[in-house]
């Protein structure tokens, strides 16, 4: 059976997060859409608000939304604003948010944060780990000293 590209993203990231809540590092749930069934035998989906919220062992807060591109690039533009919303709520709370892609072409992944008005991706040496691209706890860290989180 072949894994779907959908499926590839969310089971690596929730493997990582397995290893850490076994590790201790942290504690991730993955937020899922509810869907509400109507009397008529139809489903509707509310809007979710962003795929996984965390918790390190340190105290860090962590919001973030999780993508995938089979192409060369990702245009944040592409996420509902009600997403890009919430992660900018939790930036303001000094929480750590940010967009999580995995870039097929690449098979690597990129994170982009919030800067002022824009999103911009972060560069890879400050994040990424060589052996693992789903290891996104050390863009956790990063973004966290950069919000004053000693």
């Amino acid at each position: 059976m072949e894994i779907g590209l959908v499926n590839y993203t969310e089971k690596n990231i929730n493997l990582q997060n397995k290893a850490y809540l076994q590790s201790g590092q942290a504690f991730v749930w993955k937020n899922d859409p509810s869907v509400r069934f109507t009397g008529s035998g139809t489903a509707s989906v509310s809007q979710g608000i962003v795929d996984y919220c965390g918790l390190t062992s340190d105290g860090r807060f962590f919001a973030f939304d999780a993508k995938e591109s089979k192409k060369d690039n990702f245009y944040v533009s592409k996420v509902p604003s009600h997403q890009t919303r919430f992660l900018d709520k939790i930036d303001a709370q000094k929480g750590v948010a940010f967009i999580f892609v995995f870039m097929f072409n690449e098979k690597q992944a990129k994170v982009w944060v919030r800067q002022g008005k824009k999103w911009i991706s972060l560069k890879s040496k400050d994040w990424v780990n060589p052996e693992n691209s789903f290891d996104y706890l050390h863009v956790v860290k990063f973004l966290g000293e950069k919000n004053g989180f000693a």
